[in-house]
């Protein structure tokens, strides 16, 4: 605990097979809270992928923790826009915080950490995907974010 009896929060920076492994546990949950077609979607991230994406040096994850339990998490990758290639994107894979520990600040403090990231990274600009009407995407106007695009999403 830190001072005052709460819990001590902290986020860090972690090699993909480290991160998975501490957020394994919230998975299920993100799936269940934000995944639109579980239909025919099955959680199976591509760990592959993912893996390759780190060894390039582009892949950013941060796991929140309380009192050393991980809550939440960043999960991002660094990239070249493909129409603007001398600009540099941080663009937002995953962000998750769970229920319990939404009351606070800790969603707000994973955004700052992985905008500092990438700006030590070399980004020009962080991207971050949000599902319409969540917290998330009424949280990013109020921290200067701009919509930029819509997607709009048709199963085939």
């Amino acid at each position: 605990m830190a001072d005052g009896g709460l819990p001590a929060l902290s986020i860090r920076r972690v090699p993909f097979v480290e991160g998975h492994a501490l957020i394994a546990h919230m998975l299920r949950d993100h799936y269940e809270e934000l995944a639109q077609f579980k239909d025919s979607d099955v959680l199976e991230p591509d760990t592959e992928r993912y893996l390759r994406i780190e060894a390039a040096g582009l892949l950013l994850f941060l796991v929140a923790e309380s009192d050393g339990y991980p809550v939440g998490y960043s999960v991002s990758i660094l990239a070249n826009n493909l129409h603007y290639s001398a600009t540099i994107v941080m663009q937002n894979d995953v962000l998750y915080v769970d229920r319990v520990h939404r009351h606070g600040r800790l969603g707000l403090q994973l955004i700052r950490a992985t905008e500092k990231i990438a700006k030590e990274s070399g980004a020009h600009r962080m991207i971050w995907h949000a599902k319409k009407d969540t917290p998330l995407d009424m949280l990013l106007p109020k921290l200067g974010y701009q919509v930029l695009d819509i997607m709009h999403v048709r199963t085939l």
